[in-house]
């Protein structure tokens, strides 16, 4: 696994509350904040994100809707202080992706196509020395598992020089499922220093509920924690992430360096065959 990120993975914070007073006292006026929604038809929910938006004392700086189902005038569904901007995708009537960005943030927009998937980006210049990107997606099913994610490899690594990078969408991948594609994406992301910040129920459609939807957080930044609104516009939750950038850390980390000769000598004094039988689930 690759190790250039200073993110400390024991470091995340993962929040969420049930009501709208609590979650008001979440945030700080001078927080970066992104929501996403899994907003299941813009046209039909469109009224219920406004009045949601109206309800927040600090509003949000991006917000992502994924599966807005095919839009032909986008820009009805515009909103005062925001910028409007889609990602053009209708493999099926479900596709879409519309991000809207705050018109107090310097940024530009863009949407990269690998192979069927279409991934849409603003790059946001917080100050003089820290930008960041925000990229909305949302995988359809009728795009294979396996395709998304070899998509979503690439377009990582196209991306791999940004320092802070945000994924955010409906992956409709259930990382609450211990199986191959949702072993194989969370691999892939954390491979290329992606930290899921979203690891609890997403989309509490039965007893158990699903985890489909995320935010998976490449950054330098070290204040950064997760809300989960267990409020529903559909049936998915809505979701916040946090970056204060007022507290950035600015001192190095130290350096360790592992000698392998001596771990080579050390290895020969371990009675391995001891540790094979211990019946730990770590050893091999």
């Amino acid at each position: 696994m690759k190790n250039n990120s200073n993110q400390d993975l024991n470091c995340i914070i993962e929040d969420s509350v049930d009501n709208l007073e609590d979650l008001n006292k979440k945030f700080a006026v001078s927080d970066i904040l992104i929501l996403h929604i899994n907003i299941r038809s813009l046209n039909a929910n469109f009224e219920k994100l406004e009045l949601l938006l109206k309800s927040l004392i600090c509003k949000p700086h991006v917000i992502v809707c994924s599966e807005t189902w095919n839009l032909i005038e986008h820009k009805l569904y515009s909103l005062n202080g925001y910028s409007i901007h889609y990602n053009q995708s209708s493999i099926n009537k479900a596709d879409g992706v519309i991000m809207y960005v705050s018109n107090a943030l310097k940024h530009s927009t863009s949407v990269d196509t690998i192979g069927r998937c279409n991934f849409l980006s603003t790059c946001i210049s917080i100050n003089n020395n820290l930008n960041l990107k925000v990229t909305g997606m949302y995988r359809c099913h009728d795009i294979p598992k396996g395709k998304f994610i070899n998509n979503l490899k690439i377009y990582m690594d196209t991306n791999s020089k940004i320092k802070n990078h945000i994924l955010v969408g409906d992956f409709n991948i259930n990382l609450n499922d211990v199986d191959y594609h949702s072993d194989l994406l969370l691999s892939s992301v954390l491979d290329m220093n992606y930290v899921p910040f979203f690891n609890n129920t997403t989309r509490p459609y039965s007893e158990d509920g699903s985890c489909i939807d995320n935010m998976f957080v490449k950054t330098n930044i070290p204040n950064v924690k997760s809300i989960t609104y267990k409020q529903m516009i559909t049936d998915h939750y809505i979701l916040f992430l946090s970056l204060n950038t007022h507290k950035l850390l600015h001192h190095k980390e130290p350096k360790s360096y592992l000698s392998y000769k001596m771990l080579k000598k050390n290895s020969k004094n371990v009675l391995w065959e001891d540790i094979k039988y211990t019946g730990s689930k770590y050893c091999y």
